[in-house]
């Protein structure tokens, strides 16, 4: 368990520095799907030889909103932000995904936040603006900070959309 937890946080941050050099040579859409065809091709056999239940009808548009925004647009902004900022501003940025999805969960599915949450809220999001200021980079509005934020937003209403779901489905369920 310890290492896999290892293997996905690393994995996790090289991912931003892999796509700003694959970005390069490879267009967003193409890269996506790359991505995630191998993914796909991973998850599949392994959710077909556990047996696991398929989406009940009620589910089906949820699910399909949970894959448009956390694979495809997410993927497609990242990749496309990634163009034209570097793969560190993508990470900043990216790293307010928790907040987004937290902030969300207050807004849209009227979850109750304690004080201890919203001082949690306060303090990442100093963080994230703490560490973009000492970067000495400037992200401003450009248009690949400007499709990462929508990448983010994207990702969290992924993870609210799953949240949701995730009381019904496995988590190998929802993801395959």
């Amino acid at each position: 368990m310890v290492l896999s937890l290892i293997i996905a946080l690393l994995g996790w941050g090289w991912a931003w520095v892999g796509i700003r050099s694959a970005v390069r040579t490879i267009e967003p859409g193409p890269l996506a799907l790359t991505r995630y065809l191998i993914a796909s091709l991973t998850m599949l056999p392994i959710w077909w030889l556990r047996g696991r239940q398929r989406p009940e009808r009620k589910h089906v548009l949820s699910i399909l909103a949970m894959g448009l925004l956390g694979f495809t647009l997410y993927n497609l902004a990242l990749n496309a932000g990634e163009k034209t900022i570097t793969a560190g501003t993508a990470a900043l940025i990216g790293s307010s995904i928790p907040v987004m999805a937290t902030v969300g969960a207050r807004v849209f599915l009227r979850e109750r936040l304690k004080k201890l949450t919203w001082l949690g809220v306060a303090v990442s999001f100093t963080g994230v603006c703490v560490m973009t200021l000492s970067t000495g980079e400037t992200v401003g509005l450009s248009r690949g900070a400007l499709l990462m934020v929508f990448a983010s937003c994207c990702a969290a209403g992924f993870l609210l959309i799953n949240k949701r779901l995730i009381r019904h489905y496995h988590a190998l369920e929802l993801t395959t």
